[in-house]
């Protein structure tokens, strides 16, 4: 092997060890990276359960009917002072569509109207509106 053989072949081998050094060095700062998305994950799940559980805590202690529609009127969450007032179990209720079940025929085009109105847009809020609701019995 010539001395020229060697010097090409050293500076190869050097080379060779800047690269492995770098891609080490980008493995270990990529894995840092991931490292904290991960807590940062956990940590923003953490705070989701625990404000889920806050909000089943308010649902289940109110002492009014609370309910949540989905765009098409499909009862999404009922609290539990709701189903006892109205005589269903929540499982019941649950993707089931509200004006359909518990609203009276009579005034359900009228409720529907205004449910399609809010979830459009059309309407921010309704500042009161009062309806018989039908129960179980």
């Amino acid at each position: 092997m010539t001395r020229n053989d060697k010097i090409a072949l050293r500076e190869a081998e050097e080379a060779l060890i800047r690269i492995q050094e770098d891609l080490e060095n980008r493995v270990e700062q990529r894995t840092r990276q991931l490292t904290f998305e991960i807590e940062e994950r956990k940590e923003a799940e953490k705070t989701a359960r625990y404000q889920q559980e806050r909000a089943e805590e308010y649902l289940a202690i109110a002492g009014t009917l609370i309910v949540g529609l989905d765009i098409d009127g499909n009862v999404k969450l009922i609290n539990p002072q709701a189903c006892k007032k109205l005589g269903y179990d929540e499982n019941e209720l649950i993707g089931k569509n509200w004006f359909s079940i518990v609203v009276p025929e009579e005034t359900r085009d009228e409720l529907i109207s205004i449910h399609s109105s809010m979830v459009s847009g059309a309407c921010e809020t309704v500042d009161n509106h009062e309806n018989e609701l039908l129960t179980k019995s």
